[in-house]
């Protein structure tokens, strides 16, 4: 004959278990656990349910989080606040170092700038003094073209009157005449490149 295993009522169960039998029973419910066998109104489980409880609570015991305080709770959040903080410090510095970093470069660049931005005002200033000097040369040169001109027309003048009263002159003397008045009606340029 088989031999029986031996059958528990819910109270004897939750005396084993070490917990209440409301809490028992509440187990027994949640996870659809069906009695061995009913006599009248006890129902009566056998001893493979102790072992299903407890594969059970350790399964459920790892897979629930950690319950923390509200110390804990307050700790670990001000932990994150601070290494927040600790993280915009930081980005807060090496916004300042690019800060000075492109203030630096733009210095540099701007000096750059009015250096040669003086050079050029120089060499404009250089440019100016040497056509003021080169116009004050082409004024002096106009000036004597136009005394040289006045000059040469004075020489035509008395050319011109020296050779009315002598008409008489021989065809010789009127040669040497011509040759000087063609001389004398030159320019003045054209005498100094002879």
């Amino acid at each position: 004959m088989k031999q029986q295993d031996k059958l528990y009522s819910q109270n004897e169960l939750a005396d084993m278990l070490g917990i209440s039998r409301g809490t028992f029973s509440k187990w027994l419910k949640k996870n659809s656990v069906s009695p061995k066998q009913i006599k009248g109104q006890r129902k009566l489980y056998s001893e493979t349910v102790i072992e299903q409880y407890k594969k059970q609570k350790e399964s459920s015991d790892t897979n629930v989080p950690e319950r923390l305080t509200t110390v804990q709770l307050l700790q670990r959040e001000l932990e994150e606040k601070q290494q927040e903080i600790a993280e915009l410090k930081q980005q807060l510095v090496d916004n300042r170092n690019e800060f000075k970093e492109r203030e630096a470069r733009l210095e540099a660049k701007i000096d750059e700038k009015d250096k040669l931005i003086a050079s050029q005002v120089q060499s404009s200033n250089q440019l100016v003094e040497s056509s003021n000097r080169i116009a004050d040369k082409v004024t002096v040169l106009v000036d004597q073209a136009h005394q040289l001109s006045m000059y040469d027309k004075i020489q035509d003048k008395k050319v011109e009157s020296d050779a009315e009263p002598s008409n008489e002159k021989s065809s010789s003397d009127e040669k040497k005449d011509d040759s000087k008045a063609e001389s004398s009606k030159s320019h003045w340029w054209q005498r100094i490149l002879k």
